[in-house]
């Protein structure tokens, strides 16, 4: 008999963890929404670049919003080269913005989300 209470409580246990970590999970999520990371003209390639202190491609995550139009200057690579799997986001409260002169892709593989993005003078547009 001592058994199955300490099955049912330990279920109990469970069930409590689970749905706690499905609530800090669904916070976190709703907070990373409310408050994206702004990129602009200057912040766009540092934050884009993805690559560490080695010059290494590491992945990049996160929520991102355009703050305003990003224009690639000629011989730039802005190429993000390792996975992005955050949200970059076109659109905010004060306009639709655009990346303009992008030569290549702008990110080699995406497990992510991009939205709401506006691409001006694309190389290899017909």
């Amino acid at each position: 008999m001592q058994f199955h209470a300490l099955k049912r409580r330990l279920l109990q246990i469970l069930l409590f963890l689970f749905i706690f970590a499905a609530a800090i999970f669904t916070e976190a999520k709703a907070f990373a929404n409310e408050n994206p990371i702004e990129l602009d003209q200057q912040t766009f390639y540092s934050t884009i670049s993805g690559r560490n202190e080695d010059n290494e491609p590491t992945g990049l995550s996160g929520n991102y919003v355009l703050s305003g139009n990003i224009t690639i200057p000629d011989g730039t690579d802005p190429v993000f080269t390792g996975i992005f799997a955050g949200v970059l986001n076109g659109f905010n409260e004060r306009g639709n913005y655009v990346i303009s002169g992008l030569t290549r892709p702008l990110f080699d593989q995406i497990s992510g989300v991009v939205k709401n993005l506006n691409l001006e003078t694309v190389a290899g547009e017909t």
